[in-house]
């Protein structure tokens, strides 16, 4: 993250707009396809979170700024002092422009996300489909959440929700990144009864081959 020389008047003015930011409710829906049926995930989009935010930012004299450097997606927090934080997120390689204008999208989301370090409304897990076509909600492997505390079982969970969405909108790597948040192993076991195989194989993978080239 970049920044101007200080900060001090920024870092103030986005502890007060972070007391106020309000939830920021799921209401898209997509049905991800698998080999074995498909599950669904919510999320807020982008419009919805930007409305919703904008209007405590401007009450604090903050604002924002997105937009393609290269390689990357720079999202940049002012303040009307002329102070200013600026977060970096890759892009995925794609010479396709309908799939180049959705991951922009999505990154655009988490990058302000991240920037402004908010969570979108969590009550909402995960689901899936059935075989019939019933909708019922994904739950973790029977005893899976036993040597989680209380406390950090939202923490693993909002862990599984990104990687999901990171595997739907075809970005392995930033899944994997996620992933590797997760270091203490009752919690990995956690996450991982949320995820299907597909996504198991491919983090087991990536893991593998991070380990060789080591």
């Amino acid at each position: 993250m970049n920044q101007s020389t200080t900060v001090g008047s920024l870092m103030k003015a986005l502890v007060l707009a972070q007391s106020e930011f309000p939830n920021i409710p799921k209401t898209k829906e997509v049905i991800v396809q698998t080999q074995k049926g498909s599950y669904v995930f919510k999320y807020a989009p982008l419009e919805d979170t930007i409305k919703l935010l904008r209007p405590v930012l401007t009450k604090h004299g903050l604002g924002f700024t997105q937009g393609a450097d290269g390689d990357f997606i720079v999202t940049t927090v002012f303040h009307e002092s002329g102070e200013w934080i600026s977060h970096r997120m890759p892009l995925m390689d794609t010479s396709n422009p309908q799939q180049y204008g959705a991951q922009f999208t999505y990154r655009r989301r988490y990058s302000l996300k991240a920037a402004l370090g908010i969570e979108t409304d969590e009550d909402d897990a995960d689901r899936s489909f059935t075989d019939d076509g019933k909708k019922r909600r994904i739950t973790p492997n029977a005893g899976s959440a036993d040597g989680v505390p209380q406390e950090r079982r939202g923490w693993v969970e909002r862990r599984a929700s990104s990687i999901i969405d990171c595997f739907s909108a075809n970005d392995p790597e930033e899944a994997h990144k996620v992933w590797q948040e997760v270091t203490v192993n009752e919690e990995k076991l956690y996450l991982w009864s949320f995820l299907d195989s597909k996504m198991r194989r491919e983090l087991k993978a990536r893991d593998k081959a991070k380990a060789e080239a080591h």
